[in-house]
């Protein structure tokens, strides 16, 4: 431990540190405190290459450290993964690395901006703060996976989010008026946590889930067109599903909202369309393709407008509809209406 002294006494400069043994002597007491895992490079600009993950956590070096409010030194291109967790007092991203080939991870810090952070994250990029003012900052390509999570969040879109995310999107925001500023295609699920009113700027293209529940959408319009997986909106306020995709390629879910027609719904779904416990009076605009259709417990289901042409499974159990069928079907030798029981 003979650098923690002079790590130290670096670490009370205001500025960052330009001279060699200055920015030496603080990595090397990352280095013994086990903050850098790998060897590490001073570039002629003053940058600090790291060849391994670098894990800024407080319990992980001396006591003196554990105040800053921003990184020591100027950091550079980290050959790992970068992270700052738990740390009470750090509310600035200046000098973090400009490339991450890793993880970049920034949870439980008081900052309220994401000025500063790389612009370029080769793995997973986990934001997780009390407020946020905006994602301006945000870096620009994320390799992996992308969660954002803020208890409070200032700004009414997403202006800023990265242009190129390659894994799944989750975001949870308490409040948000729309998605503008998203990416437009999202390679795998997208999933947000929140009160949301509008999906207008958000992916059009969602090569996994598409998942926006228990929130506060009325509408449909400005979603993907294109979803790879499942897509759920149960529990929102809709009223019916003008702007959704044509073709769904697992499940359709629009479970709980009030939702009074099926008109602008799915044409084609190739698992199950569950719309129950919603306001229907009939299945007009139901897929003409699904493996079943769910329609439990939808207390205004009188019509058999669209049940007729459906080939495949019917389940609309607690339903008005369900008793006339079934004695419909007690003296009916037809077996085009099956497998609801």
């Amino acid at each position: 431990m003979r650098y923690l002294k002079k790590f130290n006494e670096a670490l009370t400069h205001l500025n960052f540190p330009t001279d060699y043994d200055h920015i030496a002597n603080i990595c090397r007491g990352y280095q013994e405190s086990n903050v850098f895992k790998g060897d590490w490079e001073i570039t002629e600009d003053g940058l600090v290459n790291v060849f391994g993950d670098v894990d800024i956590h407080p319990f992980r070096y001396p006591s003196s450290s554990r105040v800053m409010t921003r990184v020591p030194i100027r950091f550079g291109h980290i050959r790992g993964s970068f992270g700052i967790v738990s740390h009470p007092y750090i509310n600035s991203l200046e000098g973090l690395p400009h490339t991450v080939d890793g993880d970049l991870i920034l949870s439980q810090l008081p900052i309220t901006t994401l000025l500063g952070c790389p612009k370029y994250v080769g793995g997973n990029l986990i934001v997780r703060t009390d407020r946020m003012e905006s994602l301006i900052g945000t870096p620009e390509t994320v390799g992996k996976n992308m969660i954002l999570s803020f208890n409070t969040f200032e700004s009414s879109n997403l202006e800023g989010f990265p242009r190129s995310v390659g894994g799944y999107v989750q975001i949870e925001i308490a409040t948000l008026e729309n998605l503008e500023g998203c990416c437009r295609n999202v390679k795998g699920h997208f999933k947000f946590d929140g009160t949301l009113k509008s999906l207008e700027g958000g992916p059009d293209r969602v090569e996994g889930d598409f998942r926006v529940t228990e929130s506060k959408l009325t509408s449909l319009v400005g979603g993907p067109t294109v979803v790879g997986g499942n897509y759920y909106v149960y529990e929102n306020e809709l009223k019916n599903l003008v702007g959704s995709p044509k073709k769904i390629f697992g499940t359709f879910k629009c479970s709980e909202n009030p939702i009074t027609s099926l008109e602008g719904g799915p044409e084609e779904v190739y698992k199950g369309f569950v719309c129950s416990e919603t306001d229907i009076e009939s299945l007009e605009f139901a897929p003409k393709r699904a493996e079943k259709i769910v329609a439990r417990q939808c207390r205004h289901l009188y019509n058999p407008e669209g049940i007729r042409d459906f080939q495949g499974d019917l389940w609309f159990d607690d339903t008005p509809i369900d008793r006339i069928y079934h004695c419909f079907l007690w003296e009916s030798d037809q077996s085009g209406y099956r497998d609801w029981e």
